[in-house]
């Protein structure tokens, strides 16, 4: 147990993706963002856009959904 504690302690954070969800934390807040970046789309399902630069701006209307206080540490992403 401990060497798989130690190991899950190397391994990589994930990548940053986006989960579609159907429902919210009763509570919860969307957040309507517009988005403008010069990073490419990317091919990989739940993930906008990739690290490789685009050919110009790119625009994107992201719906952000943000818990309760009560259920989150503000400032904390998870």
């Amino acid at each position: 147990m401990v060497l798989s504690v130690a190991i899950s302690g190397c391994a990589s954070r994930p990548y940053a993706t986006l989960q579609p969800v159907a429902q919210t934390v009763p509570g919860a807040h969307a957040v309507d963002m517009l988005v403008a970046t010069t990073r490419a789309r990317s091919d990989v399902p739940g993930v906008v856009f990739s690290g490789e630069r685009g050919e110009g701006l790119t625009m994107e209307n992201i719906i952000v959904s943000i818990p309760p206080d009560a259920v989150r540490k503000p400032g904390a992403v998870i």
